[in-house]
């Protein structure tokens, strides 16, 4: 039994009555009005006052135990109490992975000592309890962090008023490797990344009316990787009564079947990597690998980035693991094994593709039929699952498109981003009639780079956040900021009802597997229905036989 459990037990137990006390006096304190001596079940946290967006901005606050030495491929644990008061005005570590960039990142960056989140919280939020928006960050499970500048959330907060939070997660190896020797005693194995995000969550809950929030109206919003990890929160028991509401950004969750059976062949390849192959030694091989030559060696990617990460090396993402993911999230959706209670948002942008295709070949068909072979057996090997086939270019056809390229990115957008958001808000509505389906069609540019990727893959958060830089390019302009005005305020006017509503905008319908009603964001906003229906008709098809329905 580990030392560090050991005193996580007494711990908990020795601060039992002291947390009485601290939870029955949050609720009635006076909230964050001048950003000092926040209490915590930890410790007091004193950030930084934004006196012109009227906001506190706490950065950097610990909500786990740094997962080091035993505690590396371990489920998080609580963190030590701290005696002074914590400065909270820098931004913890990032957790280790090889950081996104226009050419591929040769050298690892971030620590291990990476568990930290981030809180914006309006000061009048000591006069009333506010909203709280936890946004999960995206990077294909093997990069980025809460603390990215394209996360910074001053004008979500203040102009959509709510507490919003920001968190890290581990990721990579560090955070999603199978091998059979890391199970502990339960039998738990893998996901750690996704208990990261959960016990973030467990932190938000005991501790955000401190801030000014409502633990009783939490939202939870993630865009790629993070809007997968929002569905896997709906359909897990680990993260039941943690969120009210959940808003899914481009998170094709139903495309996820690995079986831990299937990824600790992964795992053992990739220990052998590191020369750990002793079964009497291999845990502890493991844990002591020095983490820049483990990232070195086993260099992470991911199947949705290949196209500007890596390929050689090992894709580690969330596995069905029977207790954090009980069974096929496609599966569990079928049959109605989800949060039914949760409000949901879902959505997706018109050019997800361009993001990952701009380095192909794309300008025959010979060239297109390679590529879907090649991008099919990625996500075949990524995620287990077999359900595209060349029937799919008969709805492409290269001659209703501008160019090839365009044809290939419209079906990989379909593929992996529209209908599987469809699908999904076709299974949850099925459980409970709060569902609203968006699609994004404003691009942030029409110059330079920017302007070739159209609305790509993760575009919308520069509206989301009202931060309009990307890879070192501005996207600002008086546009942009009109739209993001109203985007903000259908996010957070979610948050705070349930109900995506914003000065300007027409009525947004519920949706139904009928219609298929959407709002189309653009400059101008307009409700449709029907949208790629028989598209999205033989896709869903094609991933529901997949999985044996």
């Amino acid at each position: 039994m580990r030392t560090r459990e050991n005193f996580g037990r007494a711990f908990v137990i020795g601060t039992f009555c002291a947390a009485l006390v601290f939870f029955g006096s949050a609720a009635f304190a006076d909230g964050p009005a001048d950003c000092s001596n926040i209490q915590t079940d930890k410790g007091k946290v004193t950030g930084k006052a934004d006196a012109k967006n009227g906001i506190c901005v706490y950065k950097g606050i610990p909500f786990a135990a740094p997962p080091v030495g035993e505690l590396r491929f371990a489920l998080p644990e609580e963190h030590e109490p701290w005696g002074e008061t914590l400065s909270a005005t820098k931004y913890g570590n990032e957790c280790f992975q090889f950081p996104l960039g226009l050419t591929p990142a040769k050298n690892p960056t971030g620590s291990e000592d990476c568990l930290y989140l981030n809180v914006w919280a309006p000061m009048t939020a000591a006069k009333a309890a506010k909203p709280v928006m936890v946004f999960i960050h995206g990077g294909g499970f093997v990069l980025g962090s809460g603390s990215q500048p394209w996360y910074e959330s001053t004008n979500l907060a203040s102009q959509g008023d709510v507490v919003a939070v920001t968190i890290n997660y581990r990721l990579n190896a560090f955070g999603f490797i199978v091998h059979p020797a890391l199970k502990d005693a339960k039998g738990r194995i893998g996901n750690y990344g996704l208990y990261d995000q959960a016990f973030a969550l467990k932190w938000v809950k005991k501790n955000i009316a401190a801030f000014g929030g409502d633990p009783n109206n939490v939202t939870i919003f993630g865009e790629s990787a993070g809007g997968m990890s929002v569905g896997l929160h709906l359909i897990s028991p680990e993260s039941r009564g943690m969120f009210t509401k959940a808003i899914i950004e481009s998170g094709p969750m139903l495309l996820m079947k690995k079986t831990v059976a299937e990824e600790e062949k992964t795992g053992l390849e990739a220990a052998a990597e590191l020369g750990c192959t002793d079964p009497a030694t291999v845990a502890d091989c493991l844990r002591a690998a020095d983490p820049k030559k483990l990232m070195a060696k086993l260099h992470p990617f991911s199947a949705m980035m290949s196209d500007i990460e890596m390929t050689k090396g090992f894709a580690f993402n969330p596995v069905i693991d029977g207790f954090f993911i009980p069974d096929v999230p496609a599966k569990l959706m079928k049959k109605g094994d989800f949060a039914k209670n949760v409000k949901v948002m879902i959505g997706s942008n018109r050019d997800e593709a361009t993001l990952f295709t701009m380095k192909k070949k794309l300008d025959t068909m010979e060239q297109l039929q390679a590529a879907f072979k090649d991008d099919s057996a990625k996500v075949r090997n990524a995620f287990g699952l077999d359900a595209f086939d060349d029937t799919l270019f008969s709805f492409y056809p290269v001659s209703a498109y501008s160019t090839p390229r365009a044809a290939y990115n419209a079906l990989v957008t379909d593929a992996a981003f529209t209908c599987p958001s469809r699908t999904h808000a076709n299974m949850i509505v099925s459980g409970q009639p709060d569902v609203y389906l968006y699609f994004f069609t404003k691009p942030l540019t029409d110059k330079g780079m920017l302007k070739d990727w159209g609305v790509f893959h993760g575009a919308e958060l520069g509206f989301v956040f009202q931060n309009f830089n990307f890879l070192g390019m501005s996207a600002y302009s008086d546009d942009n900021l009109a739209l993001s005005k109203k985007v903000i305020a259908l996010w957070s006017s979610f948050a705070r009802t349930g109900v995506p509503s914003a000065p300007g905008v027409p009525a947004w319908p519920r949706y139904n597997s009928k219609t298929a009603p959407f709002l189309k964001i653009d400059s101008e906003q307009t409700p449709e229905e029907n949208f790629r229906m028989k598209e999205c008709a033989y896709l869903e098809g094609k991933i529901l036989k997949s999985f044996g329905n």
